[in-house]
């Protein structure tokens, strides 16, 4: 019996050893490109930022040591609550921006605010609705004296304190004091507010 002509043919000439060749050279390929595109020298450059609305989107609206800082810190409600670190205004969230105290100030002015912006010794910024008090609608001062709120424009609180602070009068009047450590009163939107003198910077008065 004739026995089939093979011994002449090398194994790469049969189909299954074609196809075999062809997989290994593919699977190989595959690899090579997955781990250039992964050590960046192929495909979109390392240094690409990806698209930031793509991501996580933060609802509208800036905190007083609340959890995230805002975009946006002019709320015209005088319970916005207010930072340059970070802030929430009505309960919602912020975007990450950070906001200094001035430029909080600046929002609040430009949105028609009415009412206190006080600016806490750690740079965050509270609004406070009209009627916030001292004693009474005056701030004491330490030699017995008391100028009432309607004749300040802002009070300047040394830091650290030591009772020194700067009175910026409605007549454009400076006046350097000094205070006992009192308690401010107000409130907004997310309720009452109470904080020592001591541990705030600046009171503004936005009329």
């Amino acid at each position: 019996m004739a026995e089939p002509e093979t011994s002449g043919k090398s194994w790469w000439s049969t189909m299954p050893g074609l196809l075999t060749a062809l997989a290994g050279t593919i699977t190989a390929v595959g690899g090579l490109v997955a781990i250039l595109s992964q050590s960046g020298l192929i495909g979109a450059k390392s240094g690409a930022k990806p698209d930031a609305g793509a991501s996580t989107a933060g609802k509208s609206v800036e905190p007083v040591g609340a959890t995230t800082p805002q975009a946006v810190a002019t709320q015209s409600s005088p319970g916005a609550v207010l930072t340059g670190a970070s802030a929430s205004a009505n309960g919602a969230a912020a975007a990450s921006v950070a906001r200094s105290p001035a430029e909080v100030l600046a929002g609040l002015k430009a949105h028609d605010f009415k009412g206190l912006a006080v600016t806490h010794k750690d740079g965050s910024v509270v609004a406070l609705a009209p009627g916030a008090e001292v004693a009474g609608a005056a701030l004491p001062l330490s030699n017995g004296q008391s100028v009432q709120f309607e004749r300040i424009v802002a009070v300047e609180i040394e830091q650290p304190w030591d009772g020194s602070v700067t009175l910026t009068l409605t007549n454009g009047q400076k006046l350097a004091t000094r205070l006992n450590d009192y308690n401010l009163y107000g409130k907004n939107d997310l309720g009452p507010y109470r904080e020592l003198l001591s541990n705030l910077r600046r009171i503004d008065f936005i009329r």
